[in-house]
């Protein structure tokens, strides 16, 4: 699945094992591509320049991908992980530049930095966070939490003096930093997986979005502010009725949040619509209001705001994988308009010119989605007949026996 990440000065996409750097620096647009692989060989050449070169082939496998990325809060870092279990961080200083490659535990579904930019943490499969110091390449991971389930986002609030995790089995958790032994509270409301979270520094709260359909706003406390059905917004938010989509549940797969513009955007699984929410505080209190509904061609691999203040919206679309909405706000109402902005078209016209290297996306195009691995399984006939039984032993009654079998008796 490729994905999509903004930083300060521009927005990186990525897919398969290579990504795409667009940035912007002294009104002049500039995209570096970097590819993995060259990555791997330069480092194995630089340690055993005499080595056979099939010696790296299983590293440099065109099967590889990569798993998460992040982008820290000044730009000045980007760290990736990839499907055979490689951290790699890279340093922004007019161009990206590899600092370091190490091995992890585990794959890797989620990464953030601290908000001092000294460590990068990485959330696994398996349920554990692992800390790694940014500036010490020798460092090895350092366990920090874990969880029962497996983690699908992690994010770092209040001046690292927390540190967020959400997992599949409905659970927010929310521990003190560095000291993450230490539960500070727990957000419990969602009833299916967690899919994404969010911490708004301005308003100090996390927004999470799951697959029962709901957005939720939280205190770091774990008591729920705002409670959004997806599904019915959407219904009353859509006076035409045939231009909503026919579907039983509104699954969430990524929510992202503009400070500036206080704008929710919320794609999901199995749909081709994007929700677009307007957040409100008044008097410490948060709302979510519906503003409006973008319908694109096929689910979305991921969304994004760049650093103009447009929402990319990526899809598997062959010629129209990368589409960018500007969004106008006026009095309380928020429209996503597909097309240029006068004031940015430079950097909209280099960005849609990645539309032409279907090649590059296309690397993404056969790897399966999470959701089905996401979903939780339907009790079996066997297991609802061991429930019955157990639940009438519980209650002290005595459990229907089957009439004992005859056997004939031989003369």
């Amino acid at each position: 699945m490729a994905t999509l990440k903004s930083f300060t000065c521009g927005i990186i996409c990525i897919s398969g094992c290579n990504f795409i750097s667009q940035t912007s620096r002294n009104e002049e647009i500039v995209q570096q591509k970097i590819m993995l692989e060259d990555v791997k060989e330069k480092d194995q050449d630089t340690k055993d320049s005499g080595s056979d070169n099939n010696a790296d082939k299983s590293v440099t496998s065109t099967k590889n991908h990569i798993l998460a990325s992040c982008c820290s809060d000044s730009g000045k870092y980007l760290a990736l992980s990839d499907d055979i279990k490689q951290l790699y961080l890279y340093k922004f200083d007019a161009e990206w530049k590899i600092i370091s490659r190490r091995p992890v535990p585990r794959r890797c579904t989620s990464l953030t930095f601290t908000q001092d930019e000294k460590y990068v943490l990485l959330a696994d499969k398996t349920g554990d966070v692992y800390r790694f110091c940014i500036d010490d390449e020798t460092h090895a991971g350092e366990l920090m939490l874990g969880h029962l389930s497996m983690l699908l986002d992690i994010v770092v609030a209040r001046n690292d003096e927390f540190v967020v995790t959400c997992d599949r089995d409905e659970k927010i958790r929310v521990s003190c930093y560095p000291n993450s032994y230490n539960v500070h509270s727990y957000c419990l409301k969602h009833t299916e997986y967690v899919a994404s979270i969010i911490y708004i520094k301005d308003h100090d709260l996390l927004i999470s979005g799951g697959g029962d359909g709901k957005v939720i706003i939280w205190s770091l406390n774990g008591e729920v502010l705002c409670e959004v059905e997806c599904k019915t917004a959407e219904e009353s938010f859509l006076t035409n009725s045939s231009t909503a989509e026919e579907t039983d549940s509104f699954p969430v797969k990524k929510c992202v949040y503009h400070n500036k513009l206080n704008l929710l955007c919320v794609c999901f699984y199995n749909s081709t619509r994007v929700h677009v929410y307007k957040l409100n505080v008044t008097d410490g209190v948060p709302g979510c209001d519906l503003c409006d509904v973008i319908l694109v061609n096929k689910e979305p691999w991921d969304i994004c705001f760049d650093s103009c203040q447009n929402l990319c919206v990526l899809q598997p679309v062959e010629g129209e994988t990368i589409i960018i909405y500007s969004l106008t706000c006026q009095d309380n109402t928020v429209k996503a308009v597909k097309g240029k902005s006068k004031t940015s078209d430079p950097w909209i016209t280099e960005l849609e010119n990645l539309n032409n290297d279907w090649v590059f996306f296309q690397a993404s195009e056969d790897i399966p989605s999470m959701y089905q691995g996401l979903k939780k399984q339907k009790i079996d006939q066997n297991m609802k007949d061991y429930m019955e039984k157990k639940q009438i032993r519980l209650s002290g009654q005595k459990i229907p026996q089957p009439p004992p079998k005859k056997v004939k008796q031989r003369e």
